[in-house]
């Protein structure tokens, strides 16, 4: 898997990394609800917008909706834009995500935490995400791109063709605030807690 990722991005495609399950069509409760189809919404606008550009989809055949994104990406004629992988192991996954340009969360319900985004940010993955005006507010967050709609992944993914080194610039950010928010500071309290 690692080989043909390798290939993929060695042949110019921007890669976008979504290994958020797949949960939007038949989500027992908005908490469950990814949001997916409004990625492949707004991938198949840019699609529209720059029919030439390589860009691959990869993501993972895991969640109780697979075969309704599939149903849906197939209706959206994005099949050659997709790669998909079989449902993996976390620390498989976390030597696939290195090779993304782009991460994507979810688009449903903001969270501002959880596997998917830290894992993207310990790595140095610049992703989008969805959020409300809180988040967005927010001074003490992490870096990420704001998208709640198609209309605004779409953007997103055209910003970071057009702005490869403010990308990876994003990406280093979020890294860095992941190891002094969530390593670097907890362990300073732990450790006074612990002397005192």
């Amino acid at each position: 898997l690692h080989k043909k990722l390798k290939k993929i991005k060695k042949d110019g495609h921007l890669i976008i990394f979504h290994h958020s399950r797949h949960c939007w069509k038949n989500s027992p409760n908005k908490f469950f609800n990814n949001g997916n189809q409004l990625l492949f919404k707004g991938i198949k606008k840019f699609i529209k917008k720059y029919p030439d550009q390589k860009i691959k989809l990869v993501t993972l055949e895991y969640g109780i909706d697979v075969n309704e994104s599939k149903n849906l990406i197939k209706k959206l004629n994005l099949e050659k834009y997709v790669f998909w992988l079989p449902k993996l192991e976390r620390k498989e996954i976390m030597t696939l995500i290195p090779l993304a340009d782009l991460g994507a969360a979810t688009f449903s319900i903001p969270w501002t935490s959880g596997g998917v985004i830290s894992e993207f940010q310990c790595l140095g993955i610049p992703f989008m995400q969805s959020d409300n005006n809180e988040i967005r507010n927010d001074k003490t967050m992490y870096p990420y791109f704001s998208t709640n709609t198609e209309e605004e992944i779409c953007s997103t993914i055209e910003y970071s063709l057009i702005n490869s080194n403010q990308l990876k610039e994003n990406g280093i950010n979020g890294q860095n605030w992941f190891l002094n928010n969530v390593i670097n500071n907890p362990l300073k309290e732990i450790i006074k807690q612990i002397e005192n």
